[in-house]
């Protein structure tokens, strides 16, 4: 608590942030990515608190746990422009399986947007021969595994060994890198879908 802001952790400059926030009592809060950097419980304090706002939250994640509990309305923005879907991400999730089946009409609302809103990946994948389901398993495993490793972050001893903090960053950046790959397999294998 006597610590200036400019020494504090990625994570714990972050509650600060939020808290201010909810101090301001605004509106509309304008979140993007608000569960990086925060150990598991924090995450879970944030959801309850951002439940109770009773204002307008848009917010921009890949955490989908963080989205399924807290959004009613998502913006996907793919390759072919931008579809709004009523409902949380399981339900978004769940449309894009029934959408999936032939002669099921689309019941997006589509917008038009550039020719490629996301990059394509230029060479195969190792992902490539997954399912969609198998794909949503690892992206679900690659969040817990990721957010246990931001929760090691906040463990002091790290600090005090920068080998130990270094191999945690380069564990942390691999494995945010690995959700991306597999996270961009599955939007691909939606969008041929």
């Amino acid at each position: 608590m006597f610590k200036p802001l400019c020494r504090l952790s990625g994570g714990e400059q972050s509650r600060i942030r939020l808290l201010k926030l909810i101090l301001d009592s605004p509106d509309i809060l304008i979140l993007d990515e608000p569960t990086n950097h925060l150990d598991i419980r924090s995450c879970g304090a944030l959801e309850d608190a951002l439940k109770e706002f009773p204002g307008t939250i848009v917010v921009v994640s890949h955490d989908r746990f963080f989205l399924d509990s807290l959004v009613d309305r998502l913006l996907v923005m793919r390759s072919d422009g931008c579809a709004v879907f009523e409902g949380n991400y399981s339900f978004y999730v769940e449309q894009i399986e029934k959408q999936r089946k032939p002669g099921k009409p689309s019941n997006r609302k589509k917008t038009k947007g550039r020719n490629s809103l996301q990059p394509k990946r230029s060479s195969p994948s190792s992902y490539d021969r997954l399912s969609i389901d198998k794909l949503e398993e690892l992206v679900v495993q690659h969040e817990t595994a990721l957010a246990e490793l931001h929760d090691r972050f906040g463990d002091p001893t790290i600090y005090k060994i920068p080998e130990m903090l270094a191999e945690l960053q380069e564990q942390t950046e691999k494995l945010e890198q690995e959700l991306a790959d597999v996270d961009a397999a599955w939007q691909e294998r939606v969008d041929l879908q």
